[in-house]
């Protein structure tokens, strides 16, 4: 899980990773072709070695690009973003829902921008209507500046904000005013008529139970 991952990266300074579906890695050398697992990098060659592992600063995992510090998401993947059509059936609607949901740590309030395009899932005929549109342009324009997370310190204090509207409520994780998760969801007909601090004491809970708020 990416974010089980970045949990526990703050600090680590070099990065590296390995095809576990393949398993190349377990299969055993004879000393005499070492030399065969040689690979280049920028900053020079280096081999396979039992003892030892070399990596990067940075290091692109699962759509997400990592150091020491800060995570942020794959270049490449906004362009997609940014690139997708309008949807035009339930296929193409799924695909633009899953890839930007899949970045919505990185977006303040993704719920409330993506609300009208999330109800379509409601319906049992695809309709893509002027209000989802507008929906759609919103999200595509707030995953073209993707918000640069920090990694979580565990010596430090964290710090949640939440914020509630009658569409969803807000979340923001942070350490020393930088942010390191947000986390937003839409609420029921049954919480948009709740008082403020039903809606307040909702959005804490949805935080913990989400496991939004990091656990020691």
């Amino acid at each position: 899980m990416v974010d089980e991952i970045l949990d526990e990266l703050h600090g680590t300074s070099i990065f590296t990773k390995m095809n576990l579906r393949a398993g190349y890695q377990q299969i055993r050398v004879a000393p005499s072709y070492t030399h065969k697992t040689t690979f280049r990098t920028i900053d020079g060659h280096y081999q396979f070695l039992s003892k030892c592992t070399f990596g990067a600063p940075t290091i692109d995992y699962l759509g997400h690009v990592i150091s020491s510090t800060r995570v942020f998401a794959d270049l490449e993947k906004v362009t997609t973003i940014q690139s997708w059509p309008p949807p035009t059936s339930f296929t193409s609607f799924r695909g633009f829902l899953g890839l930007t949901g899949y970045y919505h740590r990185f977006v303040r309030d993704y719920a409330y921008i993506a609300a009208a395009i999330t109800d379509i899932k409601k319906k049992w005929q695809f309709e893509w209507s002027k209000e989802a549109q507008q929906s759609f342009l919103a999200l595509k324009e707030a995953m073209s500046s993707f918000a640069i997370l920090t990694l979580p310190n565990f010596d430090f204090v964290f710090d949640v904000t939440t914020d509630v509207s009658n569409v969803a409520i807000g979340v923001v994780l942070s350490q020393n005013d930088k942010p390191i998760s947000f986390f937003s969801k839409k609420i029921g007909p049954r919480m948009q008529v709740a008082s403020t601090y039903v809606c307040e004491l909702f959005a804490i809970t949805e935080t913990v139970r989400n496991d939004v708020i990091i656990k020691t």
